[in-house]
């Protein structure tokens, strides 16, 4: 965060801060608001996956 501070100031680094902040708490909305029918969308491809890993020995449990 040095770099971010020295090249950018007190006030805009910060301001810049909260703006990641912001985006990375609102994937929290997103995934209430779309979460299920993303999961149903890609239930498929997920045990596709699954089924590849295990047929490669990478299963752990």
């Amino acid at each position: 965060i040095t770099p971010w501070l020295t090249n950018l100031g007190y006030q805009n680094c910060f301001i810049s801060a909260a703006f990641v902040g912001l985006a990375a708490s609102s994937v929290f909305l997103l995934m209430t608001w779309k979460g299920k029918s993303l999961r149903e969308m890609y239930r498929v491809k997920y045990w596709q996956l699954v089924k590849k890993q295990i047929d490669m020995g990478m299963l752990h449990g």
